[in-house]
């Protein structure tokens, strides 16, 4: 696109940079083609900007973290993928080739999780699930990490945050 952006009445564009939506598609089917993918490749851009070794997502087995499996494979970003059940672990392995996965509901998930922060020094946290889910995951997150937030699947804010991990765990 030449200049003005996408808010414009009229723009001009390379024919093959487009995507044609049939005129009988509704918007919010059409927006599925766009949101996902380019919500993917934002976070993963962040990532790169953040210069984190590795980064973590919650979320892992929905379609747009199946997607960061993938861009993440691409550019060999070491990727730690958080799951609820073990068919979603068997899914991302055999299916999209992912890793590291980890059930959160595991009775070591949170030692496990910790122990794989550390070793691979993942200091980006992509965080979908909001809820206890994010303050339990910051207390196991290298100092210096970022938390990315893109949803609350668990339809809750972000809570159970200890303060002292915002405030100086600098070890």
């Amino acid at each position: 696109m030449i200049d003005g952006g996408c808010y414009q009445q009229y723009c001009i564009a390379q024919a093959l940079s487009l995507n044609v939506i049939p005129d009988n598609m509704p918007h919010d089917v059409a927006s599925m083609h766009f949101v996902n993918p380019l919500t993917a490749l934002g976070l993963h851009d962040k990532v790169k900007s953040l210069k984190a070794s590795a980064c973590i997502q919650t979320g892992a087995a929905s379609q747009l973290g199946r997607m960061l499996i993938k861009i993440c494979k691409q550019n060999k970003t070491p990727l730690i993928n958080i799951v609820r059940r073990d068919e979603q672990i068997t899914l991302l392995k055999e299916q999209y080739g992912a890793e590291i996965v980890l059930n959160s509901n595991a009775p070591n998930f949170k030692e496990d999780f910790t122990k794989l922060c550390k070793e691979m020094k993942a200091t980006a946290l992509i965080e979908c699930v909001a809820g206890e889910t994010t303050g339990q995951l910051m207390e196991c997150l290298p100092s210096r990490s970022t938390v990315i937030f893109y949803g609350a699947l668990s339809e809750k804010g972000p809570c159970d945050i200890d303060p002292l991990i915002l405030i100086g765990r600098s070890y």
